[in-house]
């Protein structure tokens, strides 16, 4: 299995479980491309604050946060593979 393979199955099983946390409003994973050189997954939280369970999602798919944004009343989170 490629590393690719792995990231994008990291990738994706992280989304599943954030999907799951019911203030996530979305879970989307993005390709590597000519913008983004990893998989990439933006979280959308709606809450002030991420809350654990998220983080704990990323961790534990070995995910990297590159960056929380917030948007308005929500918060948007970049993890990469």
């Amino acid at each position: 299995m490629t590393c690719t393979v792995r990231a994008r199955e990291r990738t994706r099983e992280a989304a599943t479980e954030c999907s799951r946390v019911p203030i996530v409003t979305s879970a989307d994973v993005l390709p590597p491309s000519e913008q983004r050189d990893h998989w990439t997954l933006e979280v959308v939280v709606e809450a002030a604050v991420v809350p654990a369970t998220v983080l704990s999602a990323l961790a534990s798919a070995e995910l990297s946060v590159r960056d929380i944004s917030p948007q308005g009343s929500t918060r948007i989170v970049e993890a990469v593979a």
